[in-house]
């Protein structure tokens, strides 16, 4: 199971990455473009509405699991290192920096 959250994991950052490209942006233009082409020429049927929805759902539906693995990834790693400048001062609590931890745990 571990080995299938790595991978999962892994994945999801790579797409997170890619995802906000100036590449990606362009070509999701240039296929917005084609697709109202498209629909001018077929007469903007029911089918071609369909489709655009659900392809928009399900692209909408996908980027909220992958920018939320992304974000919490992110606060992660904020969290430990300020975790790690808390430990360093001598003048702090050092309680402190395991507070987060116990509430989040529900101590």
């Amino acid at each position: 199971m571990r080995n299938f959250y790595n991978n999962a994991s892994a994945v999801l950052t790579y797409i997170a990455d890619k995802i906000g490209s100036p590449y990606v942006f362009t070509a999701v233009i240039f296929s917005l473009i084609a697709w109202f082409i498209y629909g001018g020429v077929a007469g903007f049927g029911q089918g071609w509405f369909d489709a655009i929805d659900m392809t928009i759902f399900l692209v909408n539906f996908l980027m909220i699991f992958i920018l939320q693995r992304s974000q919490n990834a992110d606060t992660e790693a904020i969290q430990e290192k300020l975790d790690e400048v808390i430990k360093s001062l001598d003048s702090t609590d050092s309680n402190k920096a395991a507070l987060e931890k116990k509430k989040k745990n529900g101590d």
